[in-house]
């Protein structure tokens, strides 16, 4: 069995705009194992910075 290094589950972040609120995340969930590779990837504004803080 590999051995889980990072876990997160039903990450969501909301934040205010002028025009209400926005969702950055929604719920997302990842584990992380030894050994594993990870892309964070995606369009501008994504949430990718988001992630990682």
């Amino acid at each position: 069995m590999s051995e889980s290094i990072l876990s997160a589950q039903s990450l969501s972040k909301v934040v205010p705009s002028t025009e209400g609120d926005l969702t950055i995340l929604h719920e997302l969930s990842l584990e992380l194992n030894k050994g594993d590779t990870l892309a964070i990837v995606g369009a501008s504004g994504s949430g990718k910075s988001t992630l990682l803080k």
